[in-house]
């Protein structure tokens, strides 16, 4: 993991994730690190975007008494989209899945098993 997610709890917590997933499934390599690590100052960012949504609104008063969106808002959506990219990189949306040619495992038939294997 690179340092520079050490300072962000968040960001850690989704490298463990997703490095553990990733291995797994056979995708991840040394050379991944960086995006990867990208990847998780991205999901770190957008849910401290989301957070600050939560706590304050879609909206927000200006000086003059006005309202306005609330500029999180928008941050959010572009990390959020960014997120949907990085992710599809890395095939963890059901279509880059597909795309990359990985799909899953169909469920174990033991009835199917058994037939073909006494007939």
């Amino acid at each position: 993991m690179p340092k520079r997610l050490s300072v962000e709890p968040i960001a850690v917590a989704k490298w463990n994730e997703l490095s553990q997933l990733l291995s797994g499934i056979g995708v991840l390599t040394l050379g991944d690190g960086e995006a990867l690590a990208t990847l998780c100052e991205v999901h770190a960012a957008a849910q401290a975007c989301l957070l600050e949504l939560r706590a304050t609104g879609t909206t927000i008063k200006t000086g003059l008494g006005g309202v306005k969106p609330n500029p999180a808002g928008s941050l959010y959506r572009g990390l959020v989209s960014l997120q949907a990219s990085l992710m599809t990189e890395f095939g963890l949306t059901p279509s880059s899945r597909v795309r990359l040619g990985q799909k899953a495992e169909p469920p174990k038939d033991d009835l199917e098993d058994l037939i073909r294997t006494h007939g």
